[in-house]
């Protein structure tokens, strides 16, 4: 049986070896040095190229903003209308899972395209909600103060996304919360959160 493996290994040996012949045969490269230029001619063919009266420094370019202001005013509105009664960190939970779902393959990529991802924000399907910030304003102007200042602190911070992509309030038990592929992973003021296991 050894003996077998041997002559096994042995006729691959012999293939490889064949193989490898042929590759170096079919491939020849011949390594040439390269031509020898003087410092002066590169100098003296930079400073011809250059234009004759280039700037001292290429001016900066204004930085661009993390999220356009139709993004915070939709940011906005989804705080407004699911958490306005929160504290500021649960204000800023559901801004972070909002982000996170932007940053996810599981979900659109920009907050405009997440906010309005059918049935997924209760607020963008049933009636009596604040759509716009002139209704928000007209309905609850302290709490819409209250959370544009939350919103424009977390856009400030780099609106950073959470680690979860799913909450719920904690007086309502959805179906989908007993999925196996999600995992409770906090409560805070008045919602529940959860981790998706394969997002």
């Amino acid at each position: 049986m050894a003996i077998r493996k041997l002559g096994n290994l042995f006729l691959l040996l012999l293939m490889l070896a064949g193989v490898m012949t042929a590759a170096s045969a079919s491939f020849s490269y011949r390594w040439q040095p390269r031509p020898q230029v003087q410092a002066s001619a590169v100098l003296a063919s930079a400073v011809t190229a250059a234009p004759a009266s280039a700037p001292a420094s290429a001016p900066e370019s204004e930085p661009q903003p993390l999220l356009s202001q139709q993004d915070r005013d939709l940011l906005v509105l989804n705080v407004f209308n699911e958490a306005r009664g929160d504290t500021p960190e649960g204000m800023r939970a559901v801004l972070a899972v909002t982000m996170a779902r932007v940053e996810s393959a599981c979900f659109p990529d920009t907050v405009q395209e997440v906010i309005y991802q059918p049935r997924q924000f209760s607020w963008t399907h049933q009636r009596g909600t604040a759509r716009t910030l002139a209704a928000a304003e007209a309905r609850e102007p302290r709490a819409l103060a209250r959370v544009e200042e939350v919103v424009d602190d977390f856009i400030e911070d780099g609106a950073p996304a959470g680690e979860e992509l799913l909450y719920h309030a904690r007086t309502v038990n959805p179906v989908w919360a007993s999925s196996s592929q999600l995992r409770r992973s906090k409560v805070m003021a008045y919602h529940v959160f959860y981790r998706h296991r394969f997002c």
